[in-house]
């Protein structure tokens, strides 16, 4: 038998055998190098210089794809051209714990030797976020802030979940978005927005601003209407409620609820006999009201609108709130009744400057 016998070669025979209706494909067989399987031999990470290594064998000319295990993001793809293959990769990231190579239908896994304690790359991300406003920024008592905000996660952990604390200045939100915020007093705050994924990671570094709110300062008086046709008519006005009230923490006075209503009855003044005084009506009369101050009110000089707000605090009633030992509305304990919510007033005078609290005094008629 001669020498090209002996070698292994690439002996591709066809046989094409008709027995009946039976026909037999073709018969491939295979040199020595090829029929060896794929597999991986070395699979390490060198830390010092950052390089991933991967080395193995299999049929010779095949393609090999070489991924992460965990993440199943390939590494690199190399073509057999002996019977050996090598990968060396650098700066990988994230360096995997375990490499897979695949060939065909043909897959085989190591575990990468010195694999850093953070290897894998299925740590969760947290996520980010940013608000607007960006800055700190200073607002007088009462001056509305738009805030909003914008996520993301870079593991497409969602729906986020947003959480903004106000510092105690005004009450926190869950909104992505809070809109039109007020601060209900003066001092600094903090405000902070907590962003957390679906995972429950949250942003290690919330963004945060300061806001300062300040005094609106007092306000000189603002000018009272003149009086018409001086001395000529009398006005007489009364109120058609004859009982007032003081709110449960004697906080604040209060009109009694649910509306207050001042009346007036105008008189033309006269003499005797045909000149007699005249009691007049709404036909013949309008009368306009605005708030008025002397000199001897000892809270005129500093009134914000000529009525006897000073620099204290702006007060709201607590007939709606809830009393702390009955656990009912105050109103209801009050007065035995059981109202619906407060939803305005339908009746009922209006207080000077309503369109523009403590810097209008607007006659109302």
């Amino acid at each position: 038998m001669n020498d090209s016998i002996r070698q292994w070669t690439l002996l591709r025979i066809t046989v094409l055998i008709t027995v009946g209706i039976f026909v037999f494909s073709p018969l491939t067989i295979l040199r020595g190098d090829e029929i060896q399987s794929l597999r991986i031999d070395t699979a390490k990470w060198e830390s010092g210089d950052n390089r991933l290594i991967v080395k193995g064998r299999g049929p010779r000319g095949q393609e090999v794809t070489i991924r992460n295990v965990d993440t199943q993001s390939i590494l690199g793809t190399i073509r057999i051209r002996t019977s050996e293959w090598k990968l060396e990769l650098r700066n990988p990231s994230p360096v995997p714990c375990r490499v897979s190579a695949e060939a065909q239908s043909h897959i085989q896994e190591r575990a990468v030797e010195k694999a850093p304690t953070n290897c894998g790359g299925l740590t969760n991300r947290p996520p980010d976020s940013t608000i607007s406003p960006s800055s700190n920024l200073t607002v007088s008592l009462g001056e509305a802030i738009e805030f909003s905000s914008q996520g993301s996660d870079p593991d497409g952990n969602l729906p986020l979940t947003y959480t903004w604390t106000f510092g105690g200045g005004a009450p926190n939100s869950t909104e992505q978005n809070p809109g039109s915020v007020i601060f209900s007093q003066i001092g600094t705050f903090t405000v902070q927005l907590q962003v957390t994924d679906s995972l429950g990671l949250a942003d290690p570094t919330p963004a945060t601003i300061v806001v300062t709110v300040t005094s609106t300062g007092n306000i000189g008086s603002v000018p009272q209407q003149p009086f018409t046709l001086t001395g000529q008519y009398q006005v007489l006005p009364s109120n058609d409620l004859g009982m007032h009230c003081g709110d449960l923490g004697n906080s604040a006075f209060s009109m009694l609820p649910p509306f207050n209503r001042v009346l007036a009855q105008v008189i033309q003044k006269g003499g005797t006999g045909s000149n007699r005084p005249r009691i007049l009506d709404n036909t013949q009369v309008s009368v306009e009201y605005s708030a008025t101050s002397n000199p001897v009110d000892p809270n005129g000089a500093n009134s914000i609108n000529s009525t006897s707000q000073n620099s204290d605090s702006v007060y709201k009633t607590d007939f709606w709130d809830i009393h702390p030992i009955t656990g009912n509305p105050i109103v209801q304990d009050l007065f035995g009744l059981n109202p619906p919510a407060d939803e305005g007033l339908a009746f009922g005078q209006k207080m000077p400057g309503n369109l523009d609290p403590y810097r209008a005094n607007d006659p109302q008629r």
